[in-house]
C-alpha cells in the first residue's frame, strides 16, 4: 500500500467519480474513465495490458491500442498521483484500501449486519447505512460499454440481496404491513426471485389479508410455469400449505430468549414507520471483481438444528492423480476450520468425511452410498474426474444429496442435450449438481473465437485423429464457419504419415492455421514436427488439453518432442476464474505449497455449503429436512455465492454462469530455455451454452 499519501475516493455506486476532499476530480474521457473503472473492479490485483485493450476495444483494437492505453493510464497517474496505479506485469493494478472504495465499504456494512443478526434493530439500520451510499445505477455514466457489462449484471445481485435481507429484518420486526407495497414492486421487477414472493406472502398473511397472499402465490406460480417452465420451489409450495391451513408457526413469534435486549425492546409496541422507498426499489447494484466478501443472511426466526453435519469428501488421495485430490482435501479442511474457528453456523459447526475413490469408479459409488446413509451428510464434495461422477450422480441425486464439483467437465454431467436427465432419473426436476469449472464443450466455441479474433485467421486446416475427440474438431469448424472463417477439414488416423495431411500449405493461398482436435499428445507432437520440416511452422498450430502436459524439460511431453519447433503452438484449457490472493495467501502459509485452481474451488464449495446452511436457519427445519433443504436453497438459479473465486452463480443445469478458458502459447525462454508452456490470456466464455 505504500507510495501514495492522498486519500481519495472511488465511488462506483452510481456514476464513477474520484473525489478529494468532498471535490469531484477531472477523470478525462469516456475510454480513459472505462480504464479508470476496470481498474477499480479489480482493485488490488493485476489487469493485463491485453485484457485492458480487449474490455476498451472489443474484437477489433486499432493498432496503435497500446499506445493508447498507455496515454490513458499516464494521465490517470497524473489525475490520482503516483504510487496509485502501478506497472505490474503482465499490466496495471489500482492500489487503494478498503475505506477509499465506496463498494467495499458497502460489503462491510452488509458483512457486519450477517454478524448482527440476532439484533434486527441493528441489522436493518447497519443495511440502511449500506444501501445510503448507492447514488443511483452503478456505473451509470459508463453503462453502454460492453466491458462493464458482465461486472454490473453479475454484481446485482449483491444490492438487491442486501435488499431482501432488509425486508426479511423488517418482517422479523414485526414491520410486515410496510413492506407489502414494496415488495408488490419488487415482485414485478424480480418476478422470478422465489424468495422476494416468499416475502410478499408472509407479509400479507401477518397483515389479516389470506386471500391477497393465495393470489400472490398464484402469480408467482404462473409467472414461474409461463417463464420458465417449472413449478414453485417445495418450500414456496409448503409455505401455500401453511397460508392456507393458517398454520400458526406463520403468526409473529414471540421474542427469542437467546436475545433479551431484543426481547425487552418488543415489549413496548413498535409505531408504524415509512419505509424509505429509495432502499427498497430500483437500481443496478455493483461490487468489486473478485474483492467483496459478502454472505446474504436470509434471515428469519428459526434455527439450525445443533449438531455437527458433515460433508462428504470422495477424491483419488492415492494414485497418478492424488496430487489434485490432496490439495482440494486440504482446502476444503481449511474451509471448514475457518467456518468453525468463526462460530460455525447458527451454532453448529462442520465436519469432514474423507475418502480415497483412488480413480477408481466402482469406489467413488460405494462411497457415496456411505455419504447418503449417513443422516449426519448434508453435502458432498467430488468425485474429481468425470467418469466416476457418472456414477455417483444418480445416488446422490435419488438421496437429495447436494453435490459440488470443484473439477468435472464433461457436458453430461449438467446439460440435458447430453444426456444429464439420465443420471437424475429417480428426481429429474430435483437438481442436485452443481460444477464451478466450465463443461468442455465451451473450449471450441472459445478456441474458433481465439484463431479469429486474437490470432486473426479466416481460414484452418482442421484436423482430428478420428478418435472420439472428433466432436471437438467437429465444433470448432462449425464455430469458425458461423464467424466468417472458411475450413478445410483432414483426419490423421494412427500411424499415418503427419505430411499426408500438410499438402493444403503449399498452396498458393495456404490456410492461416492448423487446428489439431486430436486427443493424442504424440500424433499432435508429430504434426507441429513434420510442419518444421515442412518450411511451414511460422503457421500456427492451435489445440487445447492434451498438449498442455508439460515443459521441454520433461523429452516424451509436447514440446519436448517437438523442440524450437513448438514456439508457434497454442493450446486452451477450461479454467476456473481467479482465486483471491488472500486465500492463497493464508494456504501457503498453512501447507508451504501453493493451491491450484481445483483447491480453490474445494474451498468455493465449502463456502457455497455454508451460505446454504445459513439461508435455510430461518426456516427452523427439523434435522431430517437439513439435507433437502440445504439442496434446495444451493440449486436455485438466480442465487449467487461470494466465494474465494469471486461471485459465482449457476444456471438451471447446475453449470456455472462464468465460462472461463485460459490460453497459452509456448514461451522458447521459459524453463530454463527447455521451453514451456505461458498464458497468453484468459476470457470468459460464459454463459454456458
Amino acid at each position: 500500500m505504500k507510495g501514495y499519501d492522498r486519500f481519495v475516493e472511488f465511488r462506483v455506486l452510481g456514476p464513477l467519480e474520484v473525489t478529494e476532499q468532498g471535490a469531484a476530480l477531472a477523470l478525462g474521457g469516456p475510454r480513459q474513465r472505462v480504464v479508470l473503472a476496470y481498474l477499480i473492479l479489480e482493485a488490488n490485483r493485476v489487469v493485463s495490458t491485453d485484457r485492458l485493450i480487449d474490455r476498451i476495444w472489443g474484437d477489433e483494437p486499432p493498432d496503435a491500442a497500446r499506445a493508447a492505453l498507455f496515454a490513458y493510464v499516464s494521465r490517470l497517474r497524473k489525475i490520482l498521483g503516483p504510487g496509485r496505479i502501478l506497472a505490474r506485469p503482465p499490466g496495471y493494478v489500482l492500489v487503494a484500501k478498503q475505506d477509499e472504495i465506496d463498494a467495499l465499504r458497502f460489503a462491510a456494512l452488509v458483512e457486519e449486519a450477517r454478524r448482527q443478526s440476532g439484533d434486527r434493530e441493528a441489522t436493518a439500520a447497519l443495511l440502511t447505512q449500506a444501501l445510503d451510499l448507492w447514488r443511483g445505477s452503478a456505473l451509470s455514466d459508463l453503462a453502454e460499454y460492453d466491458a462493464l457489462r458482465p461486472a454490473i449484471t453479475r454484481l446485482e445481485e449483491l444490492r438487491l440481496g442486501a435488499i431482501e435481507d432488509r425486508v426479511e429484518a423488517e418482517i422479523a420486526l414485526g414491520r410486515h404491513r410496510e413492506v407489502v407495497a414494496p415488495l408488490e414492486t419488487l415482485t414485478g421487477e424480480h418476478p422470478l426471485r422465489e424468495r422476494l414472493w416468499s416475502q410478499l406472502i408472509l407479509a400479507l398473511y401477518r397483515s389479516g389479508r389470506q386471500g391477497d397472499a393465495l393470489g400472490a402465490y398464484h402469480r408467482a406460480r404462473t409467472t414461474l410455469v409461463e417463464e420458465l417452465g417449472i413449478d414453485p420451489s417445495p418450500e414456496l409450495r409448503r409455505l401455500e400449505r401453511q397460508v392456507l391451513n393458517q398454520d400458526p408457526t406463520l403468526d409473529l413469534p414471540p421474542p427469542r430468549s437467546s436475545a433479551p435486549m431484543v426481547a425487552a425492546a418488543a415489549e413496548t409496541p413498535i409505531p408504524p414507520r415509512r419505509l424509505n422507498r429509495r432502499y427498497l426499489l430500483g437500481g443496478i447494484a455493483i461490487g468489486l471483481v473478485g474483492v467483496l466478501v459478502v454472505v446474504w443472511m436470509g434471515q428469519g426466526v428459526g434455527t439450525l438444528p445443533r449438531a455437527e453435519w458433515s460433508i462428504g469428501l470422495d477424491l483419488p488421495l492415492s494414485g497418478s492423480q492424488s496430487q489434485y485430490g490432496q490439495r482440494i482435501r486440504d482446502a476444503v479442511r481449511m474451509a471448514i476450520d475457518d467456518i468453525n474457528g468463526a462460530g460455525g453456523i447458527d451454532g453448529s459447526t462442520l465436519a469432514l468425511i474423507s475418502r480415497d475413490d483412488a480413480q477408481d469408479p466402482d469406489i467413488a459409488v460405494d462411497n457415496a452410498r456411505e455419504f447418503v446413509a449417513d443422516p449426519k451428510v448434508i453435502a458432498m464434495i467430488g468425485p474429481f474426474n468425470s467418469f466416476n461422477t457418472f456414477g455417483v450422480i444418480p445416488i446422490t441425486n435419488e438421496a437429495g444429496l447436494f453435490e459440488c464439483s470443484p473439477s468435472a467437465t464433461h457436458p453430461g454431467l449438467t446439460k440435458p442435450r447430453e444426456g444429464a436427465l439420465d443420471l437424475r432419473a429417480a428426481r429429474p426436476d430435483a437438481i442436485n449438481f452443481l460444477r464451478l469449472p466450465p463443461a468442455d464443450d465451451i473450449q471450441a466455441f472459445a478456441l474458433a473465437s481465439f484463431a479469429y479474433r486474437d490470432l486473426r485467421v479466416r481460414s484452418a486446416l482442421v484436423i482430428d485423429d478420428t478418435g472420439v475427440q472428433r466432436e471437438i474438431a467437429d465444433a470448432f469448424e462449425d464455430a469458425f464457419k458461423q464467424l466468417g472463417g472458411t475450413t478445410l477439414r483432414l483426419s490423421l488416423n494412427p500411424g499415418t504419415d503427419p505430411q499426408s495431411v500438410l499438402t493444403t500449405l503449399d498452396d498458393a493461398i495456404p490456410p492461416g492455421l492448423v487446428f489439431y482436435g486430436g486427443n493424442d499428445r504424440d500424433s499432435a507432437a508429430a504434426l507441429r514436427s513434420a510442419m518444421a520440416d515442412a518450411g511451414v511452422a511460422s503457421t500456427p498450430l492451435l489445440s487445447w488439453d492434451p498438449l498442455l502436459d508439460g515443459n521441454g524439460i520433461n523429452p516424451y511431453s509436447y514440446i519436448g518432442q517437438v523442440g524450437a519447433s513448438a514456439v508457434g503452438s497454442y493450446a486452451a484449457h477450461a479454467s476456473l476464474p481467479d482465486h483471491k490472493f488472500s486465500f492463497a495467501d493464508a494456504y501457503r502459509e498453512r501447507f508451504a505449497t501453493e493451491p491450484d485452481e481445483y483447491a480453490a474451488a474445494g474451498y468455493a464449495c465449502v463456502e457455497i455449503i455454508a451460505t446454504a446452511m445459513r439461508g435455510i436457519a430461518p426456516r427452523g427445519p427439523a434435522a431430517g429436512e437439513v439435507r433437502e433443504l440445504v439442496r434446495g436453497y444451493a440449486v436455485e438459479p438466480g442465487r449467487r455465492y461470494e466465494t474465494v473465486l469471486g461471485t459465482v452463480g449457476f444456471d438451471a443445469n447446475g453449470d456455472a454462469l462464468q465460462q472461463f478458458v485460459t490460453f497459452y502459447r509456448v514461451e522458447q525462454s521459459a524453463a530454463g530455455g527447455t521451453g514451456d508452456w505461458v498464458i497468453f490470456k484468459k476470457q470468459d466464455f460464459g454463459p454456458a451454452p
